[in-house]
């Protein structure tokens, strides 16, 4: 048993070391968004590596235009070089920042036009001597030697550092599974739902009380899940064939989560109190949100390709929050909701 133990815990020691070589990020591939999408995002976009393609409409400052989508939305692009042409069709592939007042921008890393020609060419200097060749670099003066990003910005520090964090860990299970070896009599069996290490294991911990129907899965709060505090209001479930199979979904407050409550609703993601997981294929991977403010529900649209409606009439992706009253419906590609306050 302690030969076993100490064995095993030197393997998983010696495959963190060998994922602590270090390695230079790849350049990632961007991920095809609009200015919609991202201005839809707001904040949450922020980082992101996102190409988008539209028609140059006018130009800002020396080193800035905007770039309007097919959908006639304006979305700023800054430049460290040469700007393409008015009214040239181009895609801009870069990272998103955020203005100050909380709108999206795209700090340019190449732009071309639809066939992939490359229509302004990148500065292939180093601007600020950090030893890189970026055509958008963002963190001048970043010290020599030091390991850095796709646009001239320092690594985290995990990653500069990944090779001594990772053999620290390895040593340290590799420490951990010794001790458990030595403490344990030869042949001791492991109690049921335990672990090797003494906690509770998959098949020991509580039960989530799931409600799921044929399109609809809920999580129902319990006493494993902490207090959670039960809000005003109530979702029928109207169409999408769980009439009568699932109950109404009541609203609660995550005591862990920061901020006004909120229910999401998608077909992706985990179910959970606070999210609601619709199978059907005529819903999003995220489809809606709802947020309780000031004593009332809000809904908003989060899907482009599958319609949230509201009382019949569909919700636009890049309107405002809309109020619920008792009694408004609300459809969800084929699942069908009646609200009501109470």
């Amino acid at each position: 048993m302690r030969i076993t133990a100490t064995l095993h815990a030197w393997l998983v020691a010696s495959a963190l070391l060998m994922m602590a070589t270090p390695t230079l990020p790849a350049q990632p591939t961007p991920a095809v968004a609009t200015a919609r999408q991202l201005f839809s995002l707001g904040t949450r976009a922020r980082d992101q590596f996102v190409e988008v393609t539209g028609e140059v409409s006018r130009y800002e400052g020396e080193n800035a235009f905007y770039l309007e989508d097919d959908y006639g939305v304006g979305l700023r692009i800054v430049v460290s070089g040469q700007r393409p042409a008015r009214d040239l069709r181009v895609a801009a592939a870069g990272l998103v920042s955020i203005d100050e007042s909380g709108n999206p921008y795209i700090v340019a890393q190449r732009i071309v036009d639809p066939t992939k020609v490359e229509v302004v060419k990148p500065v292939e200097v180093d601007t600020d001597g950090d030893g890189v060749l970026d055509p958008a670099d963002r963190c001048a003066a970043t010290p020599a030697n030091t390991r850095v990003d796709a646009v001239g910005c320092p690594l985290p520090i995990w990653e500069r550092h990944r090779t001594a964090i990772l053999g620290g860990v390895g040593l340290l299970a590799l420490a951990l599974g010794v001790a458990v070896a030595l403490r344990r009599p030869s042949g001791a069996p492991v109690p049921m739902g335990s672990s090797a290490l003494g906690g509770p294991s998959a098949s020991g911990s509580a039960a989530v009380d799931i409600d799921e129907g044929k399109t609809i899965r809920v999580a129902r709060p319990d006493s494993s899940q902490g207090t959670l505090q039960i809000l005003p209001g109530r979702l029928e479930i109207t169409g999408g064939g769980d009439q009568g199979r699932v109950s109404d979904i009541r609203f609660v407050r995550d005591p862990m989560a920061q901020g006004e409550p909120e229910m999401t609703f998608g077909r992706a993601g985990s179910v959970s109190p606070t999210h609601i997981i619709l199978k059907s294929q005529t819903v999003s991977r995220l489809h809606a949100k709802m947020r309780f403010s000031g004593g009332r529900w809000t809904i908003q649209n989060f899907s482009d390709t599958n319609p949230l409606m509201l009382n019949g009439q569909p919700v636009r992706v890049d309107a405002p929050p809309a109020p619920l009253s008792s009694g408004d419906t609300i459809d969800m590609g084929e699942v069908s909701f009646r609200f009501h306050d109470r």
